[in-house]
């Protein structure tokens, strides 16, 4: 027997003082290591699996409906590398530049992707879906809308 969707629920953020940034990606060792390298630049770090529309229970993101987030919203940045081949990532997508269109948003793509969601992602930081952790971490300081926070020493 299939269980119900449930909705992934975030808390709010810790650690205001840093730059907020939020990681989408499903692979949690893949998450990680991009978590690691943005930390190391001066910023705290959540990590959302995002939705699995196949899991038992199936999960969906808030996001899908426009509903709110409390990890988008206390974010000073959204690094998404969801797929974009699949329905759910694309939803993803739509939903954060709907809902906070604002927000500095960073995505993992192909080149093809890229071409094809051209509308959906324009004004997004996009990064080649191989990236390595150190330029996601570089793509998250050039996005996020002020440089003021970070402390003047990056952990290590």
């Amino acid at each position: 027997m299939r269980k119900r969707v449930s909705t992934i629920e975030l808390g709010p953020w810790t650690f205001p003082e840093r730059p907020r940034v939020l990681i989408e990606h499903p692979e949690p060792d893949a998450a990680l290591e991009i978590a690691a390298a943005i930390r190391r630049v001066g910023c705290t770090v959540g990590i959302c699996h995002g939705p699995d529309s196949a899991g038992d229970p199936a999960t969906r993101c808030p996001v899908h409906r426009l509903e709110p987030c409390a990890a988008v919203a206390g974010a000073d940045a959204v690094v998404t590398m969801l797929d974009l081949d699949t329905e759910d990532g694309r939803e993803i997508v739509r939903g954060l530049r709907t809902r906070y269109p604002g927000k500095p948003l960073i995505i993992a793509a192909t080149v093809a992707e890229t071409l094809e969601l051209g509308d959906l992602i324009q004004g997004c930081t996009v990064v080649p879906i191989d990236t390595e952790p150190e330029r996601v971490a570089a793509a998250v300081l050039d996005a996020l809308p002020s440089r003021s926070k970070l402390p003047t020493t990056p952990r290590r």
